[in-house]
């Protein structure tokens, strides 16, 4: 089930959002929002691990080799 959330935004974001759905990459405001916000939280999520795995000693490239064990694709 969706909410509506209603949020007052800069004139100049409002004017990269209508650029983003005039060039075809959205049909509306709703999709540009919503992408921004998984994006960021994807990468406030990545950040979380990073810092968490430079805490414990292990190095990004362990994480990712992990991953990739995960994924099957060792």
């Amino acid at each position: 089930m969706d909410t509506l959330i209603q949020a007052r935004i800069p004139l100049k974001l409002n004017k990269e959002i209508e650029q983003q759905i005039k060039s075809g990459l959205y049909s509306n405001k709703s999709e540009v929002v919503r992408d921004a916000l998984r994006k960021m939280f994807a990468e406030n999520s990545r950040e979380i691990l990073r810092e968490i795995a430079k805490r414990s000693g292990i190095s990004e490239r362990s994480m990712i080799n992990e991953l990739k064990k995960i994924r099957g694709k060792h």
